[in-house]
């Protein structure tokens, strides 16, 4: 399925795809509230067995933040970091010597470009997304600290390393 261009995960695609069309940026609590845990896990088994669910096509459709929290407990167990274990390092590194902030945007550009195509297209998908979250954090109330406490657990990632992916998005 292919989401702004990339191809990811039908899960992926189905969640932000669902969260755009039903304006969930515009909503507070967007990645705070918590869905409904029985239906999380009833769509999570459903993706199990069916590897693709609309859930637009669903009656009744599902609530806003039990997709949220869907893309959240994918994100959370995948099976390894996105940044890859090999790779993690050197982003962590870059930040850490405290390089110029406009210097380490273009050295996250060169160490993601090393990265696999899937996990490149998962990065720019879901970094896009939140930057339109954070665009309209006027209404949602998620600015880039909320979104950075949100999903340093959720990515298994340090909030310093998620900031230039959030701050600097198009380099």
């Amino acid at each position: 399925n292919t989401l702004y261009g990339r191809e990811v995960p039908s899960i992926i695609y189905r969640c932000l795809s669902f969260l755009i069309s039903s304006g969930a940026i515009f909503q507070e609590g967007l990645f705070r509230l918590n869905g409904s845990a029985s239906l999380i896990k009833q769509l999570r088994e459903d993706f199990d067995k069916q590897h693709d669910i609309d859930f637009n096509e669903m009656d009744p459709k599902p609530d806003i933040n039990s997709i949220a929290g869907l893309l959240k407990l994918y994100l959370r167990e995948l099976p390894s970091s996105i940044l890859t274990r090999k790779f993690y390092p050197e982003f962590r590194d870059a930040y850490n010597q405290k390089t110029d902030p406009s210097q380490l945007s273009l050295i996250f550009r060169t160490i993601t470009q090393k990265l696999p195509e899937v996990n490149q297209s998962l990065l720019y998908v879901l970094f896009k997304f939140l930057n339109e979250v954070i665009e309209n954090q006027e209404s949602n109330k998620m600015n880039l600290r909320n979104l950075c406490i949100v999903f340093s657990p959720t990515l298994n990632i340090a909030s310093e390393v998620i900031i230039p992916f959030l701050v600097d998005f198009k380099c």
